[in-house]
């Protein structure tokens, strides 16, 4: 057993982890593409307002309003692809921690994996536990997840 940072005993169930991770990371690769495709919008808005409907030659600011639509067009497609592989990760991890023996455990792995800004700490105060405790049902459930995953 390895110690963390703060000289708690860390316990290592990397298929485990990296198998929940996937959850997280999912989330997170959608909400960083939305991010990008916002501040796309927001600089759309931007060079839209310097375009009126005058005729006139390609400027510049047209030039950069087709390149900036062109880039949110790009990104709602790998919003769309994200989201649906959002969707299959969350369904496999879902029925994954179905197996698992208690249903405590079932929820705080979800509370947490599937809510990627969600801190341990916030878990544990939404179920009334301490921190620790939740901790320990996380690494119970690791365990069992391991043994659940090399059957697989």
């Amino acid at each position: 057993m390895a110690m963390n940072e703060n000289g708690h005993k860390e316990l290592n169930y990397p298929v485990a982890q990296e198998y929940m991770g996937r959850v997280r990371d999912a989330e997170r690769k959608v909400e960083q593409l939305e991010y990008q495709k916002a501040n796309l919008r927001m600089m759309l808005t931007d060079t839209s307002v310097h375009l009126s409907d005058m005729p006139r030659s390609d400027s510049p600011d047209l030039q950069r309003h087709q390149t900036i639509q062109a880039k949110i067009d790009t990104l709602e497609q790998e919003i769309a692809a994200a989201r649906q592989e959002r969707k299959k990760t969350r369904e496999e991890t879902g029925m994954m921690l179905c197996r698992l023996s208690r249903p405590v455990t079932q929820r705080i792995m979800i509370l947490y994996y599937f809510h990627p800004n969600r801190s341990w700490k916030e878990v544990a105060n939404e179920l009334g536990y301490s921190k620790a405790q939740v901790l320990r049902y996380r690494d119970e459930g690791f365990a069992e997840l391991e043994k659940l995953l090399q059957t697989v």
